[in-house]
């Protein structure tokens, strides 16, 4: 039986209806109504969530699989997700288990805290779906982590409203943000969602904590010049040293366009790079474009190709070659 806990964030309106005050759909619920997310539900005019600690799908991953490529590379990272997302993405790559409800675990927070030290993981990542939907849940093991110094990830969507962010922040150590794209009309149809809010709280991240971004390139829909020029413009301009990973497609969901084309991922590559420091592309397998390179000299300072993890040339988060600064945790 899925485990249903009282909610944050909501009020009654005028009407004395539910009103959800998570994320942006702000959805409007008649008396057991559900939300875009799916696991948010009015009781008898009392907000309740059925994500609080139940479980879809949980894994030991290798961090760089986020991807998190600046944030302690080489170590194993615990992953946990939950069956909602308060996005419906046409091209969804894992809507099996964001878009329909599947078997659920609950885990208590300090269950979550106990699996993470018996696995030997330093770090948990709240991933696959949409962590910000388990709001209440995250408040509660975010703290208890942090007392057992385990570091902290979210992989999402960036869809939230500003307060939760705000209260979610503190307790974050690493985001990586999934943007779609920087068309508004591909958000709105797509995604249904806005793409300024997603601007606007990706600001609000990094000027508070260590945030990558990803860009899942889908051809005739995001693949003009024109995109990947906006969205490396949109991130220089907050930071330049935030990491891009641009990765390729593969049909999914709803959508059935062939996968990328390896020429648009490395002209994108290309194109980001004239104004970012740290450009990776990502589902294509072992190359050069998962290397971390100085900025500054362009040594290879990180070869994710090399199996045996071979020692880093960053040291005290500078490169060992001529000392300029790399952005990350190393």
């Amino acid at each position: 039986m899925v485990k249903k806990t009282e909610a944050k964030y909501w009020k009654l309106d005028k009407n004395n209806h539910v009103q959800c005050l998570l994320c942006p759909n702000k959805c409007i619920l008649t008396d057991q109504q559900r939300g875009i997310c799916r696991t948010r539900i009015n009781d008898n005019n009392t907000l309740f969530t059925e994500s609080y600690g139940n479980i879809c799908s949980s894994n030991i991953d290798p961090i760089e699989k986020k991807p998190l490529y600046h944030f302690y590379p080489y170590t194993q990272i615990f992953s946990v997700g939950c069956n909602s997302c308060n996005l419906n993405c046409q091209f969804c790559q894992n809507y099996e288990i964001s878009q329909h409800e599947v078997p659920v675990l609950y885990l208590s927070p300090e269950k979550i805290v106990d699996l993470v030290v018996k696995n030997n993981c330093q770090a948990i990542a709240f991933t696959y779906t949409e962590p910000l939907m388990m709001a209440e849940y995250l408040l509660d093991c975010l703290p208890l982590l942090k007392e057992h110094s385990i570091k902290t990830v979210l992989v999402s969507n960036a869809y939230i409203n500003e307060q939760p962010l705000l209260d979610l922040l503190p307790f974050i150590d690493a985001w990586n943000v999934d943007l779609k794209s920087f068309s508004k009309d591909f958000y709105k149809d797509l995604c249904s969602a806005e793409l300024d809010i997603v601007k606007n709280n990706i600001r609000i991240i990094a000027n508070n904590t260590h945030i990558e971004i990803s860009f899942l390139v889908i051809p005739t829909l995001n693949d003009s010049l024109l995109e990947i020029e906006a969205i490396s413009s949109f991130i220089a301009s907050i930071n330049p040293n935030i990491p891009l990973h641009i990765n390729r497609y593969h049909p999914s969901y709803k959508i059935n366009i062939p996968p990328t084309p390896f020429e648009t991922l490395f002209k994108f590559y290309e194109i980001a790079s004239e104004k970012l420091h740290y450009v990776y592309i990502g589902n294509i397998g072992n190359t050069t474009f998962n290397q971390t390179k100085c900025p500054k000299c362009g040594k290879v300072l990180l070869d994710r190709n090399d199996s045996t993890h071979g020692n880093s040339l960053i040291i005290n988060n500078q490169c060992s070659n001529c000392g300029a600064q790399i952005y990350g945790k190393f």
